[in-house]
């Protein structure tokens, strides 16, 4: 990805990664059914990119059944 020696830019790639994980969990019935992120995941991200990463957390673990704090 362009861009992508950001801190920020990194961390919202493994922010979507750990997402991706999830649903192919969720989709083949198996994993924790949890999934937890450090604060330090969102060092140098901007907070209205934040906002919505949470957003999207919460709705994806909602649609699939998992609990993600």
């Amino acid at each position: 990805m362009p861009g992508s020696r950001s801190k920020g830019i990194k961390n919202i790639q493994i922010f979507c990664f750990d997402m991706m994980l999830m649903r192919l969990c969720a989709e083949r019935g198996t994993g924790p059914g949890f999934l937890v992120h450090d604060s330090h995941l969102f060092d140098g991200v901007d907070g209205r990119q934040i906002a919505s990463a949470l957003k999207v957390g919460a709705q994806t673990a909602k649609e699939l059944g998992f609990h993600y704090s």
